[in-house]
Parts: structure tokens; C-alpha cells; sequence
């Protein structure tokens, strides 16, 4: 729409503060995307003062009326402690539902908290499985990904094969 047309300079001068205001107009309509959009003009500042609590509020919101990239940005602001407190296990909630209804970010930050182990038990198998699985796009990406999770802790990419193909046959 319009809001999109001054975010993102299409056929347009860029201008976020209009965008802003044509985002809020939508957002007040219920668009949730369009909340998503305001959120993240608070987040990065554009159009606006950066507001990482007024962002987080907005993301929030726009996530519980059903927008998966919100999600995940919820997911973001609990991860890393911007506009809310830092919490993990909140954080990978968040970052799952997104996750679940396709997100590859929300994939790629569940696949990272294990294996960091923050706010799971950290388990690398099960991040690996996830980096490798839910990336099939990527795969080049994540198989880069995968060999620097294997050098980082000492495993040999084989034994973690021969882990998953054990784990999976039991199921």
C-alpha cells in the first residue's frame, strides 16, 4: 500500500514518517501487519524516536493477533533484553510459535538457543537437526552452519549423522 510505497521508496521519495503515519492509519483498522510495520519504526527509529518499549508492546500485540514475523521480534526483544527483561525460555517460546508456522528466522533463533543453551537445554543434535532441516533453501548456508557447530564443540559431522539417523529410527 501507500505506508509500503514511502517505507520502502517505491515509485516514491522514501519519507518514514509518512509511512509511519500510513502504517498507524492501517494499524488502526486492525491490520495487524500494518502494527508490525509501526512496531518496527519504533524499533529502528524510523519516522520516529527508537522506542524498544513502545516497539516491544506493538510487536507483542501484532504477534498475539497472528503476524509470524511479530513473533519473532518478540522473540528478539526477550532474547536480548530490548524494551522488556531479558528472558531466554520466553524467548524461545516466541521464536517456536514463529518457528512452527514457518518463519525462518523464528527456525534459525530456535536451532541457535540449542545450541547455546539459552532458555532450552542446550542439546547441538537438535540444533543441528533444526539448522539443517528447516533451511532447505539454505542449504549451503547451513551447511556451513553445520560444520562450524561441529569444529566449535569437537564432533565429527558423521557421529552427529549417525546420532540423528539412530534417534530418528526410534521414533
Amino acid at each position: 500500500g501507500l505506508a509500503d510505497a514511502y517505507y520502502y521508496a517505491l515509485g516514491t521519495k522514501k519519507d518514514d514518517s509518512l509511512a509511519l503515519k500510513y502504517y498507524k492509519l492501517a494499524a488502526e483498522l486492525g491490520d495487524e501487519d500494518a502494527l508490525y510495520h509501526v512496531a518496527n519504526c519504533y524499533y529502528y527509529g524510523r519516522g520516529v524516536a527508537q522506542n524498544y518499549a513502545e516497539a516491544f508492546k506493538l510487536f507483542k500485540t501484532s504477534a498475539e493477533k497472528g503476524c509470524v514475523e511479530a513473533m519473532n521480534m518478540v522473540g528478539e526483544c526477550y532474547y536480548e533484553g530490548r524494551g522488556v527483561t531479558k528472558n531466554f525460555p520466553e524467548a524461545v517460546k516466541w521464536f517456536f510459535n514463529s518457528a512452527q508456522k514457518g518463519n525462518v528466522k523464528g527456525q534459525n533463533w530456535v536451532g541457535l538457543c540449542y545450541e547455546k543453551g539459552k532458555g532450552v537445554v542446550k542439546n547441538i543434535n537438535e540444533a543441528i537437526i533444526l539448522l539443517k532441516e528447516k533451511y532447505p533453501d539454505y542449504i549451503s548456508d547451513i551447511d556451513s552452519k553445520f560444520q562450524t557447530i561441529c569444529n566449535n564443540h569437537n564432533f565429527s559431522p558423521i557421529n552427529i549423522l549417525q546420532t540423528y539417523i539412530t534417534e530418528s529410527s526410534n521414533q
